[in-house]
């Protein structure tokens, strides 16, 4: 019964930008990162999407890293100094969530199933060390510490666009989270079409997008986008987004300056970049790259077929129908992505050089 309200949920969710009453949505953490709450089982049926014509790019290998099983429904990752990842669950069991996947092997329940209504982003405050979480079903902003404590930063719980000093502030659909090096943090609300900036004293502002539904670029709220869902940051401080309907990539720069950085992606949810500039992008059953500087993308892992978890390499891969959340280890170059549907974290090593 659960796995099938999730599943309710989050088609309504990702088709219209809105909101249902239980679950959990995309990406979004500056280290990284937008289905069956099952995970893994036939419920994540086999379908098919538009390739948009990509072409195939270096083939990664993928691989499973961890497998959660049962009712579990990963999205949004952060991985902390330690190697330590932290993983917003959309069903945890019995609820959603915040799993902690040690260095050590294991998982372990952060934050309780029950206490955050839907989580779906989760990024580590750069200038405290705690975590903070985008609630998009509770429409609020959390900061949780090491020890699963919780305090509300933004959002009252009603939905609105309202901006203001932390519950005075109101989202729609918040959904993906990153952090500038200054310390604020910026929050897409894909049900507003806005990009939200939750600054160091909680206060929240419209930071780009007019509201309406649309794909122009511009300034600030001049320009426009269509179900914004994960967000990355480089180290300039410019902002990426993935507008999900508009099958684009956008840049933000520190300015408000909105352009469209990469077009032809296919549904985007989720993004991460590598310290070179590379971007890596969820797109359906895919995982694509867009080089640095922007451009055409190319697909790296998985294909438009989608259903129960295959590893493999390249397009031999399979992965749900979306996956939510993506991190990219600068150490290693590999890639991890959360296979939501499959209940699953999954690891993409580069081909040799």
């Amino acid at each position: 019964m659960y796995a099938r309200r999730i599943t309710t949920w989050l088609t309504a969710l990702l088709m219209a930008g809105g909101l249902a009453a239980c679950g959990g949505g995309s990406d979004g953490d500056s280290g990284s990162g937008s289905s069956s709450g099952s995970g893994g089982t036939s419920s994540s049926s086999s379908s098919s999407s538009s390739s948009g014509g990509l072409a195939a790019g270096p083939a990664y290998t993928v691989a499973t890293h961890y497998n959660w099983g049962g009712s579990y429904f990963p999205m949004g990752l952060a991985r902390d100094a330690s190697g330590n990842f932290y993983v917003a669950m959309g069903a945890m069991g019995q609820g959603p969530g915040i799993d902690k996947l040690p260095v050590s092997g294991g998982s372990n329940a952060l934050v309780a199933a029950g206490v955050l209504k839907g989580p779906t982003s989760v990024a580590l405050e750069p200038l405290s060390g705690r975590l903070t979480v985008v609630d998009e079903t509770g429409r609020s902003i959390w900061s949780v510490s090491t020890t699963g404590s919780t305090m509300l930063l933004a959002g009252d719980g009603n939905s609105g666009t309202s901006d203001g000093v932390g519950t005075a502030a109101r989202f729609v659909a918040p959904r993906g989270l990153v952090y500038d090096s200054k310390g604020n943090a910026f929050i897409t609300d894909a049900g507003a079409r806005t990009i939200r900036k939750l600054d160091t004293s909680t206060t929240t502002s419209t930071f780009a997008g007019s509201g309406a539904e649309g794909s122009t670029d511009g300034t600030g709220k001049a320009a426009s986008f269509n179900v914004p869902s994960g967000i990355t940051v480089d180290a300039q401080d410019n902002l990426y987004v993935a507008d999900y309907k508009n099958n684009a990539v956008r840049k933000i720069t520190p300015a408000g300056v909105v352009t469209t950085y990469a077009s032809g992606i296919d549904r985007p949810l989720a993004l991460t970049m590598a310290p070179d500039g590379r971007l890596f992008v969820t797109s359906g059953g895919r995982v694509v790259m867009v080089p640095a500087g922007g451009g055409s993308a190319s697909i790296i892992a998985g294909s438009a077929t989608t259903g129960a978890l295959v590893n493999g390499a390249g397009q031999a891969a399979r992965f749900g129908a979306d996956s939510l959340g993506i991190y990219f280890d600068a150490t290693t170059g590999k890639v991890y992505v959360a296979d939501s549907y499959n209940a699953a974290l999954r690891v993409l090593t580069p081909p040799a050089s």
